[in-house]
């Protein structure tokens, strides 16, 4: 699964919901490319000042504005097991 525009607080809020109550784990995106790393040093700054005080770490030290998820298992839980996000 991919979440693309991660400057986006909702789209990270989402992709945190799915990392914190679904069986996947945030994978190595691909290489960068051409983005120099001043930019990507940007981008993540500019995330962490959107909301300094969320809970989306993970997300905001991802250098791309892609997130790429892995399934794990099949989620077998009950649908009252939802953490907070």
């Amino acid at each position: 699964m991919a979440f693309d525009d991660l400057w986006i607080p909702g789209v990270r809020k989402a992709a945190s919901f799915v990392l914190k109550n679904k069986p996947y784990k945030l994978v190595s995106s691909p290489s960068t490319g051409s983005t120099p790393a001043w930019r990507r040093m940007l981008r993540i700054g500019r995330r962490i000042l959107q909301n300094p005080l969320g809970r989306d770490w993970v997300l905001k030290f991802v250098p791309q504005n892609v997130a790429l998820f892995e399934k794990m298992a099949a989620d077998d839980r009950g649908w009252k097991l939802d953490r907070a996000f």
